[in-house]
C-alpha cells in the first residue's frame, strides 16, 4: 500500500550482489569435484567448514523468520549481508589453497545449494539460470522445497573462533590502512588454534618474536615502525572529512518530515542505523 521512490543506489546495489552471487558460484562450481552430497556435520573438520555451516543456518532461520513477517527489506539486508561478507569476502577466503577433496566439494556444493535457495525469492533470475548448474539438483529452482534451519550444523566454537580471526584481520588491515604499511609483518600472539595459519595468510603476517615497542591489533603483537605523525593524522582528518559528509546526508534525509512519513518504516530504521553507525565511526576518529 505504498509506492516506493526509485533508487538507482539501491539497484546498484542489487546488480553487485547479483554479480558477486554469481561469481561466488562460479568459483565454487570450479573449486569443487564430484556431485553434491549431504556434508558431515562439522563440515569434515575443518573449522571454517563448520563456521559456514552454521552461519548458514543463522541466515536461514533468519530469512523464515522475516518472510513470516513481510519483512522483505531486512530479509534483502540479511541476505546480502550473508552473501557478500561471510561467504564471499570470508569462507572463500579461508579456503583457498585447501585441495578439494570429497569433504569440501560436498560442502561447498551443500552451500551453494542453499545459498541459491535462500537467495531465490529476492534474486529469481539469476539464481534460477545457477541452480541448472549445480550438481544434484533437479527441475525448477522455483519448485524446491528449502529446509529449515538444521540445529545440528550450529557451532558456537565455530562461530567464535572465526568472529576472533575475522576482528584480528580487520584490526590489521585497518591499521596497514592507516599507517600505509604493505610489507609482511612480524607478529606473535597467544591463542587462535585452528585459525592460526588463516590469520598469518589474510593478515599478511610471519609468526615469530617482534622486537620494540608492541601494538596489540585484535590480538596479534607486531612492531611498531616508525611513522609520520603528521601524515597519520592527514589521513585522519581525510576520512572524519568523508565520513562527516555521508552522517550529514543520512541526518538531512531523517530531518526530512516527507521522507520518514512515506517511506517504510525498515528503509527510515535502515537509515537510522546508518546514522548511529556513521557517528560510531566519527567518535573513533
Amino acid at each position: 500500500t505504498q509506492d516506493v521512490r526509485y533508487s538507482a543506489e539501491k539497484v546498484r546495489q542489487g546488480q553487485a550482489l547479483a554479480n558477486k552471487l554469481f561469481n561466488a558460484a562460479r568459483l565454487i562450481l570450479m573449486t569443487a569435484e564430484g556431485e553434491e552430497s549431504a556434508p558431515r556435520v562439522g563440515g569434515g573438520g575443518f573449522v571454517e567448514d563448520r563456521w559456514i555451516l552454521s552461519r548458514l543456518q543463522s541466515a536461514k532461520a533468519d530469512a523464515a523468520r522475516r518472510i513470516a513477517e513481510f519483512d522483505f527489506a531486512k530479509l534483502a539486508f540479511g541476505l546480502y549481508d550473508f552473501v557478500y561478507g561471510e561467504l564471499c569476502d570470508w569462507y572463500l577466503e579461508l579456503i583457498k589453497g585447501r585441495e578439494a577433496d570429497a569433504d569440501l566439494s560436498a560442502t561447498l556444493h551443500h552451500v551453494l545449494r542453499e545459498t541459491l535457495l535462500l537467495a531465490h525469492p529476492v534474486i529469481p533470475f539469476v539464481t534460477e539460470e545457477l541452480w541448472e548448474n549445480v550438481p544434484g539438483t533437479e527441475g525448477l529452482l522455483a519448485q524446491a522445497r528449502r529446509a529449515e534451519a538444521d540445529a545440528a550444523l550450529r557451532d558456537e566454537g565455530a562461530e567464535a573462533s572465526v568472529s576472533e580471526l575475522i576482528a584480528a584481520v580487520r584490526a590489521v588491515r585497518a591499521w596497514r590502512e592507516e599507517t600505509g604499511t604493505r610489507e609482511v609483518l612480524v607478529a606473535r600472539a597467544d591463542g587462535f588454534g585452528d585459525t592460526r595459519d588463516a590469520l598469518a595468510r589474510l593478515a599478511k603476517l610471519e609468526w615469530g618474536e617482534p622486537e620494540g615497542e608492541l601494538l596489540d591489533l585484535g590480538g596479534v603483537q607486531v612492531a611498531a615502525p616508525a611513522v609520520d605523525p603528521a601524515e597519520v593524522e592527514r589521513k585522519r582528518a581525510e576520512e572524519r572529512a568523508t565520513v562527516q559528509g555521508e552522517l550529514d546526508r543520512a541526518e538531512a534525509k531523517l530531518a526530512n518530515e516527507g521522507f520518514v512519513a512515506k517511506a517504510p518504516d525498515a528503509v527510515v530504521q535502515a537509515e537510522r542505523d546508518k546514522a548511529d553507525e556513521l557517528r560510531r565511526r566519527l567518535a573513533e576518529l
